[in-house]
């Protein structure tokens, strides 16, 4: 009767130990994300009353520009570049900009790097996107400097929030964070508009505040984060054609939406509820209206306000401008399935730890033990008589 325990034991948790290595891993862990507390090792330079809005990463030179705004800036301006390791390199924009939005980066064929603004302040320099060089020299200005208008010949614009680089040194460009204009913009190399689409309301191809831009080249498709609706929209690249929409984000609100460093997945960030969305990037235009969040990361709930977000290509890290908590944070892949909130007296007093491979196996061999004595309780109880050997006195013996 014993062995028989004993080999019931060994094959349940033989069993257990053996599915628990055989679940199926979450093919999305490089989305699941915990804080890294050290970046940037410059924390200084945050200054206390300026909002971190915006962020981009140059994974050629692996530095990190953060966008500014708000009293409280440095005299150098409201760009500062960090290296990708933390270290504080360089501030510039003084007077160039009144209130920055987003920040976009564009490696030219020849390997110099351009930094695109957008510019949404009502002072004398904004309702303008402008192209900057890498040292925050003035290089090209869009629009009518301090003037919120509605025009497309000239270009002007109202409150702009987004822009992103397309083929050919294409630009497109959400405008109306708030301002008169809710459209989306594609502009040629020589800024001429090749079509704009886009108006007040809820049905498609109309806005309510588009806040964020993204392209994907795979499909020849330009998103758009409609955040007031609550959803993002889709358009043809070619013709500015509406194509789709997602919805599957609701009652979030998509503030920001990048591609992610495979081109597979979308991260999207909603500021109220501080967090971010992964969702799947269709592989064939035939799936485009196929909207499917497959990973979530709460970020904290205190206030932080996260407003927009850049992503490595190289390392997968997020780069996160909180309004709320006036600093950028650096968010590096878990690479597990699981995440658990754990307190950082230091930064937001949380951050995310990821557990190890061995969480399933402690958790699965709980389950064997478990298992294996309510076996043993059922064979105790089932009715069945139980012997155990009598040793007599002129040494045979008989079972009771």
């Amino acid at each position: 009767r014993m062995a028989e325990r004993a080999r019931a034991v060994l094959l349940v948790s033989f069993l257990s130990v053996s599915w628990s290595f055989h679940l199926p891993r979450n093919p999305l862990s490089a989305f699941e994300y915990k804080l890294d507390a050290t970046w940037p090792s410059a924390t200084t330079q945050f200054v206390r009353s300026a909002q971190d809005f915006c962020t981009a990463v140059d994974d050629i030179r692996h530095e990190v520009y953060v966008g500014l705004r708000g009293p409280g800036i440095p005299e150098s301006g409201p760009v500062l570049v960090f290296g990708e390791d933390g270290t504080y390199r360089r501030s510039w924009g003084h007077r160039l900009v009144d209130m920055i939005h987003g920040i976009r980066l564009q490696r030219l064929v020849n390997g110099s790097l351009r930094v695109w603004v957008t510019d949404l302040g009502n002072g004398p320099l904004g309702h303008t996107v402008k192209m900057f060089s890498s040292d925050g020299v003035l290089l090209e200005t869009i629009g009518t400097a301090g003037e919120p208008l509605t025009s497309l010949k000239p270009i002007q614009f109202d409150q702009v929030a987004d822009v992103a680089i397309g083929q050919n040194n294409s630009l497109y460009i959400v405008d109306g964070d708030g301002g008169m204009n809710n459209r989306l913009i594609k502009l040629d190399a020589n800024r001429k508009v090749m079509w704009s689409v886009g108006s007040r309301g809820m049905k498609p191809s109309q806005f309510n505040i588009p806040h964020s831009v993204e392209l994907d080249p795979r499909l020849d498709v330009v998103w758009v984060a409609d955040r007031m609706n609550n959803r993002t929209q889709a358009f043809n690249t070619t013709d500015g054609r509406f194509l789709a929409e997602w919805t599957c984000m609701r009652p979030l609100s998509p503030y920001h939406i990048r591609l992610d460093p495979s081109g597979h997945y979308y991260i999207m960030l909603d500021l109220a509820s501080a967090r971010l969305l992964v969702l799947t990037a269709p592989d064939d235009i035939k799936a485009l209206n196929i909207c499917r969040v497959v990973s979530e990361t709460v970020m904290h709930p205190n206030n932080t306000k996260p407003h927009a977000f850049s992503v490595s290509r190289s390392t997968g890290a997020l780069f996160i401008g909180e309004v709320g908590a006036n600093v950028t944070q650096k968010y590096i892949p878990c690479n597990t399935s699981n995440r658990h909130q754990a307190h950082h007296p230091d930064r937001h007093e949380m951050s995310f730890v990821c557990t190890t491979v061995f969480e399933p196996f402690m958790l699965f061999l709980v389950f064997a033990v478990v298992l294996t004595w309510i076996l043993q309780r059922r064979m105790r109880s089932g009715g069945r008589a139980h012997y155990h050997r009598v040793q007599m006195k002129d040494g045979s013996s008989w079972h009771k």
